[in-house]
C-alpha cells in the first residue's frame, strides 16, 4: 500500500468536500429553466400568424388619429412578444442593414413577472438569463438588475458578457418616435405584470 502524504490527503479531502458543489454547478448550468420550453413553442406557423396579428394591432394603435397630447396605452402578452421575437423580428432585421447587429434577437425569450422581467438567450446549448426591473423615470429608461443566471445557477452578469452599467444609470432612449405624417409618439411609462407588459404613450401633433 502506497502511503500518502498529509498534503495529498488534504487535497483529496478538499476535492471530496467540493465535488457535490461542482456537480451541482455543472448540472445547474446545463439545466434549462422550466419556462423556456413554453416560451420557445411560440414559433412555427401558429407563431408567425400570432406575431403578425400582434404587430398589425400595435402599428394600428401607433398610427391611430388622436388629439394632440392624447394619452393611450397597450398591453402586450408574454407569449405574443416571444412569437414576435421568433418570427417577425428576424424579418425586420434582414430587411434593414442598420440593425444587423441585432440578428441574434431571435434567440431571446422573455418572461414577465410582477414588476420584473426575465430576458434569456440560448447560446451553444446553455441558457443565460437576467431578471431586471425596467422603469421610465424623468424621460429616461433605467434597468435595475435583480439577478443573472446560467441555466438555473446564479452567476454575476459579467459572467454572461453583459455590462448593464449604462442602463442601470438611466439611458435617454428615443422616447419620442416620429411618424410619417409628422406626429410623434412619446413613451410615458411601462409596467410589468404577471405575463403582461403595459405601455403608456402620448401622441403629439404639431400640426394642431
Amino acid at each position: 500500500m502506497v502511503a500518502l502524504s498529509r498534503g495529498v490527503w488534504r487535497w483529496l479531502i478538499v476535492l471530496l468536500l467540493f465535488m457535490p458543489m461542482l456537480l451541482w454547478a455543472g448540472w445547474s448550468a446545463c439545466e434549462t429553466p422550466v419556462w423556456w420550453a413554453a416560451a420557445s413553442r411560440c414559433s412555427g406557423e401558429a407563431g408567425k400568424e400570432r406575431a403578425q396579428v400582434v404587430e398589425s394591432a400595435f402599428v394600428a394603435a401607433l398610427h391611430k388619429v388622436r388629439k394632440d397630447g392624447e394619452r393611450w396605452a397597450v398591453s402586450i402578452l408574454q407569449d405574443d412578444l416571444n412569437a414576435w421575437l421568433s418570427c417577425r423580428a428576424p424579418e425586420w432585421i434582414a430587411f434593414d442593414d442598420s440593425i444587423a447587429e441585432l440578428a441574434r434577437i431571435a434567440d431571446h425569450r422573455v418572461r414577465f413577472h410582477e414588476e420584473a422581467m426575465t430576458v434569456a438567450r440560448s447560446d451553444s446549448g446553455f441558457i443565460g438569463s437576467v431578471v431586471v426591473c425596467p422603469r421610465v423615470i424623468a424621460g429616461k429608461i433605467s434597468i435595475q438588475l435583480l439577478k443573472a443566471s446560467l441555466g438555473t445557477m446564479p452567476v454575476p452578469a459579467a459572467f454572461l458578457g453583459l455590462d448593464l452599467t449604462e442602463l442601470q444609470a438611466g439611458v435617454e432612449v428615443a422616447l419620442l418616435a416620429p411618424l410619417a405624417d409628422g406626429r410623434r409618439v412619446e413613451l410615458l411609462d411601462l409596467e410589468v405584470g404577471e405575463g403582461t407588459l403595459a405601455l403608456a404613450f402620448r401622441t403629439h401633433d404639431p400640426r394642431r
